[in-house]
C-alpha cells in the first residue's frame, strides 16, 4: 500500500489514503483531499479533508490564493462534513482559497488541540505551498475555538470569521474557572473579525 506522508515537526504528521482525492460534485475542479493526522499521544489518527482550487497545481497562474482557510465544526462533530460546511469550503474553493477541515468529537478544551494542528497539517503540506496568510473560520464552538486558538497559533493570522459565535455561553478555561460568558476572547483578537448570525439559529 502506498501513501503520501509529510512531517509536520517530531512524532507529528499527516498522510493521505490512497485514493484520498476525489473531485467535489458540479465543482469545476475543485477536489476534496481526505488527509489522517498522525498527533502524539492520540490513540488514532484525527480526520482531516482538505478542499483545493482545480488550479492548485498551478499557482503562479493566479488562480490560487495565498489565503487559506481553517474551517471548524460546532458541538456536533459530524457537521464536519455535512452540507452546510462542504458547501461553504466548495465556494471557497471555487474562488481559489485551499480550506481545511477536521473532525473532532472530544470535549472542547481538547479540540482546540486539533483546530491547531489541522491549521499546522495544512500549512506544512505540498497542497498549500503557497498560502502564506490564514484565516480561521467556525460555526458555533467551531468559531469560538478559532477565538481562542488564533492569537497564539504559528501562522499568520489575518482574520476571523465566526458563524453563530456562542457570545453568551459559558466559557470553560484550561486553569478551571468557568466565565459567565465568551465575549472576553474577542478582546484580544488582533485580526479583522466577521460576524455572521442567521436568524433561523435563534
Amino acid at each position: 500500500m502506498v501513501r503520501f506522508h509529510w512531517h509536520v515537526e517530531d512524532g507529528f504528521g499527516a498522510y493521505t489514503p490512497p485514493q484520498a482525492s476525489k473531485e467535489a460534485p458540479g465543482s469545476s475542479g475543485v477536489r476534496h483531499v481526505s488527509v489522517q493526522v498522525e498527533i502524539p499521544g492520540e490513540s488514532s489518527p484525527m480526520q482531516a479533508l482538505f478542499t483545493i482550487p482545480a488550479g492548485y497545481l498551478h499557482p503562479e497562474g493566479g488562480k490560487v490564493k495565498d489565503v487559506g482557510i481553517v474551517l471548524g465544526h460546532g458541538e456536533n462533530a459530524e457537521d464536519w462534513d455535512g452540507q452546510l460546511l462542504s458547501e461553504v469550503a466548495v465556494t471557497l474553493a471555487k474562488a481559489g482559497y485551499i480550506v481545511v477541515r477536521y473532525h473532532s468529537a472530544a470535549k472542547e478544551l481538547r479540540r482546540q488541540r486539533m483546530f491547531e494542528k489541522a491549521l499546522d497539517v495544512c500549512a506544512t503540506s505540498p497542497y498549500a505551498r503557497c498560502v502564506q496568510r490564514w484565516v480561521l473560520a467556525g460555526i458555533g464552538h467551531g468559531a469560538r475555538l478559532a477565538a481562542i486558538v488564533g492569537p497564539r497559533a504559528r501562522g499568520h493570522v489575518c482574520g476571523y470569521v465566526f458563524l453563530s459565535y456562542p457570545l453568551t455561553d459559558s466559557l470553560q478555561t484550561a486553569k478551571g474557572p468557568v466565565l459567565p460568558d465568551s465575549s472576553i476572547l474577542l478582546l484580544r483578537i488582533p485580526a479583522p473579525v466577521l460576524f455572521i448570525h442567521g436568524g433561523a439559529f435563534d
